[in-house]
């Protein structure tokens, strides 16, 4: 009967992304053939961990290139970029143009003159989403706070009261009779 994992560690291995001998180097051309693979496919997935299975390198050995590749980086960059309009294109067409649906009732769908009855539906939520994003007056508004105004009340507020209590010190001092004989 086989041992049963720790709770401290996972029952499915960590499955490493890299097809290279861990510590092995790459030459020049063979870096540069890679960073291409990985670039291509995380242009065409926007996913870093797909892109790195790819190409056949470890997280790490992207890291290392945008840190030390200035080309790499800047390339990188550029198709993180390009992912990004592609979300944003699709945000808004599901938000403004919409996407057509079949229409069902009770499980089945309905058809209209031996057609396929559709409707087209748009996304309230990811409308608003894009809105945000582009026009501030839509933005949610955190409420303004100045620590400065805050911490000169409280100052001003402790100042005061010490100064009361010293009043009443002297006040006192000088009701009290001395006892000088």
């Amino acid at each position: 009967m086989p041992d049963k994992p720790s709770s401290s560690t996972s029952s499915t291995p960590k499955k490493s992304t890299s097809v290279r001998v861990k510590g092995q180097k790459i030459n020049k051309e063979q870096r540069k053939e890679t960073q291409e693979k990985f670039l291509k496919s995380f242009a065409a997935n926007g996913n870093v961990r797909v892109a790195c299975m790819a190409a056949g390198v470890d997280r790490s050995a992207v890291h290392y290139w945008s840190e030390h590749d200035d080309q790499f980086n800047m390339r990188y960059n550029l198709a993180k970029e390009d992912v990004n309009d592609t979300i944003r294109a699709e945000i808004f067409k599901r938000a403004v143009i919409g996407e057509e649906r079949y229409v069902t009732s009770m499980g089945k769908v309905v058809y209209y003159e031996n057609k396929p009855l559709t409707i087209r539906e748009k996304s309230d939520t990811l409308l608003m989403f894009h809105a945000k994003s582009r026009m501030p007056e839509y933005r949610d508004k955190q409420p303004e706070v100045n620590i400065h105004t805050e911490i000169n009340t409280m100052a001003n507020q402790a100042k005061n009261e010490l100064l009361a209590d010293l009043a009443a010190a002297i006040d006192n001092e000088d009701k009290e009779p001395s006892n000088q004989s």
